[in-house]
């Protein structure tokens, strides 16, 4: 045998066994199908959520509206969870309505800013945001 042949095996033998050493790392617990756990739920009311969302290399804030939410955390990853909710001001086209009462999870690092709100609090604060950005 040569040496670039022994070189060529020996580096093959390395491989093979960080493969065989990579395949018993722990599975993440997500993987292991392990249940989120809740880590606090938030104040009654609607959560507004201004979230920064990352498309095609662009950032765009939107804002997100969750009922009942409380934040969970999923493997090393927090999330919040909750149900869809549609302002009023957006019922009236159909748009929106598959939203409304859907379960949704939105991820904490994409949070900017949050407050609870009621109904009628979340009209006056879209109402405002309405006339600033005018």
């Amino acid at each position: 045998m040569t040496r670039t042949s022994i070189s060529a095996f020996t580096l093959i033998g390395i491989c093979f066994l960080l493969l065989c050493q990579w395949r018993q790392l722990p599975a993440s617990d997500v993987d292991k199908g392990k249940p989120s756990e809740e880590v606090q739920k938030f104040a009654p009311g609607i959560l507004v959520m201004n979230t920064i969302m990352q498309v095609g290399g662009q950032s765009t804030q939107t804002y997100q509206f969750v009922t009942d939410a409380s934040l969970i955390k999923v493997g090393n990853r927090y999330f919040v969870r909750g149900g869809g909710h549609t302002p009023k001001r957006l019922q009236d086209g159909d748009k929106w309505k598959w939203y409304e009462g859907k379960e949704v999870c939105y991820a904490w690092d994409g949070v900017q800013q949050y407050m609870t709100l009621n109904e009628e609090n979340l009209e006056r604060f879209l109402a405002a945001a309405d006339k600033s950005s005018d």
